[in-house]
């Protein structure tokens, strides 16, 4: 049987990788830190937000999870009652999850190897499709979202949040970039400011433009969720929230895009 020991070294060396060797992230030591309570200190926010904008609860839903990585959000909504499956490609997160399922004896063990593009359940099996910051990692994010339409039961949501890659932040590595130039200069960006430049390959450069598109296209209704600035935007603004609100203000651009849907039987 798996140990918290156990979890706790497979985690630190998972984001470890992660955050220090392929971000490069100047803090990386704490947010691994972070990481070692990820279903509270990530994934509770999240779930409380959900519930409060649709007035929803997840206590006897069958989800998925696209993009599951190490299970930060399945446990937590487990917690909450849900019936869970998360499809992950990454083996060393399939790992985790696993581990982590062992060491709470939890009944159903939710992480299946797999991709996005190819979701292997049957249409209309889930109440709630839930793909967070995984959209700009995939091969065909528009295949990705028809398959998330696809296995939605028919009046189910559907939670996508993706950065809008029109900005001047690139959230992953945490730093003001110009997304909307060519990966080329990008990456000499990042060698210039001493950061590894590998993890950019793995990004779609996904817009709320290119999403809105896909929506009006399919049989759902498309609801994105514009949140109110953070108070310390507020009280403590920084060069790059100043950027980041004239943006939004200017262009309408919101630097992470929130999106809720809802699975038609056919279109309106």
């Amino acid at each position: 049987m798996t140990t918290h020991k156990q979890l706790e070294t497979a985690l630190r060396a998972y984001y470890t990788r992660y955050y220090r060797d392929e971000l490069g992230l100047p803090n990386w030591a704490a947010r691994v830190e972070m990481r070692l309570e990820e279903e509270t200190v990530f994934a509770a926010r999240l779930l409380d937000w959900i519930e409060s904008w649709i007035n929803y609860s997840f206590d006897g839903k069958r989800v998925l999870v696209v993009g599951g990585g190490t299970g930060a959000e399945s446990f937590a909504m487990i917690e909450r009652g849900a019936e869970v499956v998360a499809i992950e490609p990454n083996e060393a997160a399939i790992t985790i999850l696993r581990m982590k399922a062992d060491l709470r004896q939890e009944k159903q063990n939710p992480g299946l190897m797999g991709i996005g593009e190819a979701l292997p359940f049957r249409d209309g099996h889930f109440d709630l499709v839930f793909c967070y910051t995984v959209l700009e990692h995939t091969l065909d994010p528009e295949r990705v979202v028809d398959e998330m339409i696809r296995v939605a039961r028919v009046g189910g949501r559907i939670f996508i949040e993706t950065p809008d890659y029109r900005h001047f932040y690139e959230p992953h590595y945490k730093m003001t970039m110009p997304m909307f130039a060519p990966k080329l200069l990008l990456r000499c960006w990042l060698r210039l400011k001493g950061r590894p430049g590998g993890f950019l390959r793995s990004l779609r450069f996904v817009t709320s433009r290119q999403l809105r598109n896909m929506f009006q296209e399919r049989p759902v209704t498309a609801m994105q969720v514009i949140h109110s600035w953070p108070r310390s935007w507020q009280t403590n603004p920084t060069t790059q929230t100043r950027l980041t609100k004239w943006l939004t203000r200017t262009f309408g651009f919101q630097r992470d895009q929130y999106w809720l849907l809802q699975k038609l039987e056919k279109p309106r």
